[in-house]
């Protein structure tokens, strides 16, 4: 299109770059001050406390880590979107101050609200680990009601926003034309001439990454390889454990049992540390999963099953389940996809601690 544009004269004139120095003195007039983020602070705080008193403390440092990593990326956020530039878009000063201050403040409500959320997103799992009953139904419905919240005020927030700017825009003011036609490839601005790492898009509502600058491309590169690290690993041991034979296993090897199954670590528990070891038919409750998978048909991974730290390597499809009770460490529930393994495994293990006794 750009070529077509080019050998047909089809260009339009460019307009000189126009700086209203009032505008960019008063460019942050109506953003949300700083203190709006206190409430989101105030639940890093909670989620930080909560995940220190996991009884796993494994667990509790993933996610006390993953609390501090949210809240330090909307705080710079909110740096990026106080420092944006701002340009005379309409030519109108009028009109141009008030498409700013729109696009600051829905912007710093968006960071402010979506900040808050995403936290208490992780505070209500992690008082879900220690509720039962009525409660424990409560806190799911919230974490279900938050999630929609979110995703609608997200789209509702910026739509408006949208359509805002255009109404400004139209009929009074004239779109000035910049010339950056030649900068815009494949949906993504590319300019190595512009020193900004963010820039806003051409009316201002969304916000994208310069590829131009060697810092933009490489954040856009760990991002995508991010994302396919993330896709792959989780198709792949997704699909391990629906069409491998032996995608969850548990096998004694010399005077330790090694269970393993996909998407968590493996879990070595040493014969001597053993205290019982049964055969049940059905998973206490309640269980909270911490850190793994826990779908209609596999529970693997950390869980909290009745209070007390766990792993587990389940098949919900298959009995009976094979419980682990050891001193020190977590109980261990495991089925392997064919019950006579699952059997087998308790018989070698039921004959190993009475010859070691």
């Amino acid at each position: 299109m750009r070529q077509l544009i080019l050998a047909n004269g089809w260009e339009l004139p460019i307009d000189p770059i126009r700086i209203d120095t009032k505008l960019v003195q008063a460019k942050n007039k109506r953003m949300l001050p700083w203190y709006s983020l206190v409430p989101a602070g105030i639940l890093l705080m909670i989620s930080l406390y909560q995940a220190w008193h996991l009884p796993d403390l494994s667990t509790g440092y993933l996610m006390g880590g993953v609390s501090l990593a949210i809240f330090a990326l909307f705080i710079y956020l909110w740096v990026i979107i106080s420092r944006l530039p701002v340009r005379g878009i309409s030519g109108d000063s009028a009109i141009d101050q008030h498409i700013n201050d729109l696009t600051k403040r829905y912007w710093s409500l968006l960071i402010a609200v979506t900040c808050t959320i995403t936290l208490l997103l992780l505070t209500v799992p992690l008082a879900s680990m220690s509720a039962t009953g009525a409660l424990s139904t409560i806190l799911l419905l919230l974490f279900v009601v938050l999630v929609v919240f979110l995703i609608v005020f997200t789209f509702f927030l910026l739509l408006d926003l949208r359509k805002k700017q255009d109404q400004l825009l139209e009929p009074a003011a004239q779109p000035r034309y910049y010339g950056e036609d030649a900068y815009w490839r494949y949906g993504f601005y590319i300019n190595p001439n512009d020193a900004r790492l963010f820039v806003p898009d051409r009316v201002g509502m969304n916000i994208g990454i310069n590829l131009g600058k060697r810092s933009g491309q490489i954040v856009a590169g760990i991002t995508a390889v991010f994302l396919v690290v993330l896709m792959v690993g989780t198709i792949i041991p997704m699909y391990r454990l629906d069409f491998a034979p032996d995608a969850i296993t548990g096998e004694v090897q010399g005077q330790e049992v090694t269970f393993d199954a996909p998407m968590t670590g493996k879990t070595t528990v040493s014969l001597a540390d053993i205290e019982t070891v049964e055969l049940i038919e059905a998973l206490p409750s309640p269980r909270v999963r911490t850190m793994g998978v826990g779908t209609a048909s596999y529970q693997i991974g950390k869980f909290t099953v009745a209070g007390e730290p766990a792993r587990m390597f389940v098949d919900i499809n298959s009995t009976p389940i094979l419980k682990v009770t050891t001193k020190d460490g977590p109980t261990v529930f495991y089925t392997n996809k064919k019950a006579a393994e699952t059997t087998d495994l308790y018989e070698e293990l039921v004959q190993k601690i009475s010859s070691a006794k």
